[in-house]
């Protein structure tokens, strides 16, 4: 196959993430849309090529790069 997915792109099933519940060890569960839920995925952004280590003690630049993403989808402006 040469590297390339199997199937035409238009015949693909898109990768789908939706909304999600976090149970009592922290793993993300996905849960209705429709339903109570604490987290959605809402997108992407590039992390910086680092440690995990160093990007988790910088949480105020992870949170700067997912701000636009999540106002984005919820059409609304970047604050913070």
């Amino acid at each position: 196959m040469g590297g390339q997915p199997a199937g035409r792109a238009e015949d693909r099933t898109p990768l789908a993430h939706g909304c999600a519940v976090q149970d009592r060890w922290g793993h993300l569960l996905p849960a209705p849309c429709t339903k109570t839920h604490h987290f959605e995925y809402v997108g992407i952004w590039t992390a910086p090529d680092v440690s995990y280590d160093d990007a988790t003690e910088k949480e105020d630049a992870v949170h700067a790069k997912c701000r636009p993403v999540i106002a984005r989808y919820a059409k609304v402006p970047v604050d913070g």
